[in-house]
């Protein structure tokens, strides 16, 4: 058996053939190796570019352009940024360890888990081999050509000069025996399309990993890639379509026990080198027999050779790049070499960063630290300093991800962070893959009318923003309906949305959407708005013996973020439909109010005068509570209202951060939050394009408010509830398992915010229907969508807030730790034997003297602690104090 990833982040799993099978035919494997491949031409391409600025770089000399460095450096950069956007359409693919599985240890963060680490690998007998740069098709043809020579097969007799090759039924007729003598599992191509992966049997009588590797390579003539010979190595999820071969009998159940115990205690030691050099025929299943020995077997053989002496060893580098050149690069990009006096300070900061590379360990930072001249020089003048830099630094808060500087300097050593291999960085899968949920959404907006045209003229890396903003807006107009949670209680369809994005990064949609979509509820309002300004006139031109006109009450719902309190209490007061009973409280339903604002920015600058005091409204009307206002002030609105107050508002990281502060992160409302973080537009340009309107498409989002507003009742969609209720079932059990706090911090509200999306996008799939009274129609679409915005709205949640959250709960938790009531008194009395006198009190150093003791044993005698015996002595009547 082997295991399998989802993603980086979480612990392996064993997979079963159930699982392989749902996995190479789910909808995200296909798309992400359709999209890659597409892309391929554009990484490679982005590679070169790369690699020849980074040699202008380093040797200015070499460069006759016009760029400035500065210059040279930004496009660095882009190119950069686009490798890893690219990249991270394969990263964010499931991933197999066919080779191993893993024993239960501890991560970096403390939680337990099946993490693949090589220390804790537990060999299953199979091994992998990467062939890399090839045809796939047309190498395993060649190979089977060979094959068919050897065993004298008559499908040989078919090949001519017109048709040099195996057709489809031929090879599939071939294949198995070929890969039967070979101990050939598994065969398919990669996701690059340019490579062949072969899962085999391991022979142990050839020897460990990479000897096996080695053997099979040369015997099918070709170069390995030897970055497999790790216990850990992963390989990413091919689809249904790239298998070439499968023996599913055994695959899933393959088990050699004496395998682990020859070679296995070789990796948990963290070493993957060969234990010997292959010899040919020496496999237990006649590879020899299975293809023939041409020069090709023998320049692969000595190719790996080759490439093998070139890896830095075992724990001398990171990623095939030594430790030396590594800091090398760090020196070069932080002023040079340490002068004399300051080798300290310039090792501290190396270390500081070093460490992300050295898996926190000291001793592995240590070893890293003496590979280069610098360290080991100052290692041999005060050996005691460095290793004291190496225990102080990894005692320190280790953050996610590398940090930003480091990251470059990485780069520019030529550390492939985000390149071809199983291993790729977590930093890339860390980072948001908005190409990823655009593809998860395009085909389901293909049937969700109203959401489809309010974001199609959308890129598609920004249209799930615009559906977020757009359900909240929509669900506005539902006030009138609610659903009843899984939780026993009934929800109404509130929303807290927020653009956030740097300034130009495209965040203006929302303008547009609120134009379009409120343009119904602003005409609504308009007649109370006008009976508002005509009683204010009425008070300005009134003399003062005449009477005051009736105050009007008009139902007001779209709200500026310019709102005085009482105005917005009085606006929540206001908005009641009394021909709708509140199903929860029996009075008249209380409508939603909404704000739409496209510059947070804006409304913080006016907290004094028009936010203050809102901040609590906010977290209510997630949940629609009730608040009460009792203010002395004649102008004030008294009484208890319900807080219904729908929010969509765009605003930069900096306003952000402002809104929610890290003294308030804990009062719930980054867990109440639809957020959607604009992707970074660094360096390019806007697209340009001509200004086209599409009345009808305007048209119609304008009468969508209309309609909506019609649908009135319950919504029910138990399916629904059932599936969100399993969906936050799976991630309390994915938290426990982890031991992951911000996890479980951040779940419990998203089913919620789940359905509340989900519930809008179909009533507006089945508008009509509902307005005939018809029950709403609950599809497998539906449950997709459901997740795709789960799963959206937490990864938000978390890659905004959820550090700012962790440490404040562990400020809390400081803060807030009871002190455990001891004194040295009660230590010595619970530490004393059942019968003691007065000289034990003094030889326990609870009393100075004789005289001293029998006052404290006159006390705990009145206390009725003890109790004197006849012979003078005392015995304990509590046993512990």
């Amino acid at each position: 058996m082997f295991c399998y990833q989802p993603n980086f982040f979480s612990p392996c799993e064993v997979v079963t053939s159930e699982v392989f099978s749902r996995l190479i035919i789910s909808d995200d494997v296909v798309n992400r190796i359709k999209q890659y491949r597409a892309n391929l031409p554009a990484l490679d391409q982005n590679r070169k570019e790369l690699k020849t600025l980074q040699g202008y770089l380093a040797d200015p000399a070499t460069y006759e352009g016009i760029l400035t460095e500065d210059e040279l450096k930004a496009e660095v950069k882009r190119i950069q940024h686009e490798i890893r956007t690219l990249s991270a359409i394969k990263t964010g693919l499931p991933t197999f360890t066919y080779q191993a599985v893993f024993d239960e240890t501890v991560s970096k963060k403390g939680y337990k888990g099946r993490w693949r680490k090589q220390a804790a690998a537990r060999l299953n007998g199979l091994f992998i081999l990467d062939v890399d740069h090839v045809n796939p098709k047309l190498t395993l043809n060649r190979w089977l050509q060979d094959y068919a020579k050897t065993v004298k097969v008559e499908a040989l007799d078919t090949l001519t000069p017109e048709k040099p090759l195996f057709t489809l039924d031929e090879c599939r007729e071939l294949i198995r025996p070929f890969c039967k003598n070979l101990g050939i599992l598994l065969m398919h191509v990669t996701p690059s399309g340019c490579g062949l992966r072969i899962v085999a049997k391991a022979d142990p009588t050839v020897g460990n990993l990479a000897d096996n590797q080695a053997n099979l390579s040369r015997l099918l003539g070709v170069e390995p890639d030897e970055a497999c010979k790790d216990a850990s190595r992963c390989s990413f999820c091919p689809g249904f379509e790239d298998i070439l071969y499968m023996n599913s009998e055994e695959l899933f159940t393959y088990e050699n026990p004496q395998y682990d115990e020859m070679f296995g205690p070789q990796y948990r030691g963290c070493s993957s080198q060969p234990t010997k050099r292959p010899v040919a025929g020496a496999a237990n299943h006649s590879a020899g027999a299975a293809v023939g020995h041409g020069d090709g077997a023998a320049q692969g053989g000595g190719a790996a050779g080759e490439s093998a002496s070139k890896e830095p060893e075992d724990g001398d580098g990171y990623r095939g790049v030594s430790y030396e050149k590594i800091i090398d690069q760090w020196f070069r990009e932080t002023g040079g070499e340490p002068a004399q006096g300051e080798r300290h300070y310039k090792l501290l900061r190396l270390a500081t960063n070093l460490r992300y590379i050295c898996d926190n360990n000291a001793a592995s930072l240590l070893r890293a630290l003496r590979k280069h001249r610098v360290g080991e020089a100052y290692y041999m003048d005060d050996a005691a300093d460095l290793t004291s830099i190496a225990d102080s630094v990894c005692q320190k808060q280790l953050w996610p991800g590398l940090p930003k500087r480091f990251k470059q300097v990485l780069e520019n050593a030529g550390v492939q962070l985000y390149g071809e291999g199983g291993d790729a960085a977590a930093e890339a899968a860390a980072a948001t893959d908005y190409e990823g949920y655009a593809q998860r959404l395009q085909p389901l907006l293909g049937d969700s009318p109203g959401l489809r045209e309010a974001v199609a003229d959308l890129p598609d890396r920004l249209k799930l923003g615009g559906v977020l903003c757009a359900t909240a807006m929509l669900g506005t107009y539902l006030t009138r309906t609610w659903w009843e949670h899984f939780d026993g209680r009934l929800y109404r369809l509130s929303f807290l949305t927020y653009i956030v994005g740097a300034a130009a990064s495209g965040k203006s949609f929302l303008t547009d959407l609120d134009r379009l979509l409120m343009a119904p509820l602003q005409s609504a309002d308009r007649v109370g708005r006008a009976a508002e300004q005509q009683y204010k006139e009425a008070q300005r031109r009134r003399k003062a013996s005449e009477k005051l006109p009736e105050q009007p009450h008009p139902v007001i719902r779209y709200c500026p973020s310019s709102t005085s309190n009482a105005i917005l209490y009085r606006r929540l007061q206001d908005a009641i439909d009394k021909d709708v009973t509140d199903p929860t409280t029996g009075e008249p339903l209380h409508l939603h109010l909404i704000t739409v604002e496209s510059e947070l920015a804006t409304a913080l600058r006016a907290q004094v005068g028009n936010w203050a005091g809102k901040n609590d409204l906010e977290l209510k009307s997630f949940h629609n509570e009730l608040a009460g206002v009792d203010y002395a002030n004649a102008d004030s609105t008294n009484g208890i209202m319900q807080v219904n107050w729908n929010q969509v508002v765009s605003g930069t990281q900096e306003s952000m951060s402002r809104k929610i502060k890290p003294q308030t992160v804990l009062d719930g409302m980054v867990t109440r939050l639809s957020l959607f973080l604009m992707p970074s537009n660094d360096y390019q340009m806007l697209e340009r394009r001509r200004y086209v309107r599409n009345h009808e498409r305007e048209c119609m989002l304008r009468q969508l408010g209309y309609q909506l507003e019609a649908v009135k009742g319950e919504l029910r969609a138990p399916r629904l509830v059932q599936f969100c209720y399993e969906y936050e079932e799976e991630l309390t059990r994915r938290a426990r398992l982890e031991q992951d706090r911000c996890l479980d911090y951040f779940r419990k509200r998203i089913p919620v915010i789940m359905m509340r999306h989900a519930l809008v996008r179909m009533v507006l799939r089945q508008i009509d229907a509902l307005a005939k009274g018809e029950d709403l129609v609950e599809r497998d679409d539906d449950l997709e969508y459901a997740r795709l915005i789960g799963d959206w709205c937490l990864e938000m949640q978390i890659t905004m807030f959820g550090q700012m959250v962790m440490d404040a709960l562990e400020k809390e938790a400081a803060n807030f730790t009871p002190r455990r009531m001891h004194t040295k008194t009660r230590s010595a009395y619970n530490q004393l034997p059942e019968q003691f006198t007065a000289n034990d009190l003094v030889g326990a150093d609870v009393a100075a003297n004789l005289n001293a003791a029998k006052v404290t044993l006159y006390r705990w005698e009145q206390d009725g602690l003890i109790e004197r015996t006849n012979d003078g002595k005392f015995i304990k009547k509590i046993k512990t104090v």
